[in-house]
Order: structure tokens, then sequence, then C-alpha cells
């Protein structure tokens, strides 16, 4: 089973990405955790940017997921990204887990 975990850039190598990456590990023992920030990909500039680098490079991926975790930011905030990518599963119909 593969999980992809969605989370704001910004919380990239945090205490809270380890801990929610903990969160996954045990709702999911046998999972393999896709996180996109082991994904090469080229820094968007603005939204329309933004969309076609989640279009090229990080939605082929959750399209190959059987499950996607998300988490919010600190601040209970759900970031561009984050949003994007929860509704591109959504319409793929994954089984979906808020971290």
């Amino acid at each position: 089973m593969k999980i992809y975990f969605s989370h704001s850039f910004k919380e990239y190598n945090t205490k809270k990405e380890s801990n929610e990456i903990e969160k996954i590990i045990k709702l999911y023992p046998e999972g393999e955790i896709i996180n996109p920030k082991d994904i090469i990909a080229p820094k968007s500039k603005d939204i329309i940017d933004a969309q076609i680098i989640l279009s090229k490079y990080f939605y082929p991926i959750i399209k190959r997921c059987n499950t996607f975790c998300f988490s919010k930011t600190k601040n209970n905030k759900m970031t561009f990204g984050v949003n994007k990518e929860l509704e591109y599963a959504e319409m793929l119909g994954l089984e979906i887990k808020e971290i």
C-alpha cells in the first residue's frame, strides 16, 4: 500500500513532520509513505506555475497511491498545494485521512 503524505513545504524536516509520519506509520504499519519533500520539482513562481508543477510532478505520484494523508499547518490552515492535492485525491476516490 502506498500512502501519499501531503503537508506544507514549510514543515519539511521539522518535529511536526516527524510526529505526523509516526502517526501514519501507526495507522498503516505495512504502508510505504511517499513524502513530497523527496520529489525533485522546481519551485513555483505563482499560482498558475504551481498548478503546472502539481500536474507534472505530484499528481502522477498521487495517482499511484492507495491512500492520501494530509495535514494542516500549525495554525490549522491548509496551503494551496495541499488543498489542490486533496481535491485531486478526492477526484481519484482515494482513501483520505487527515493527520
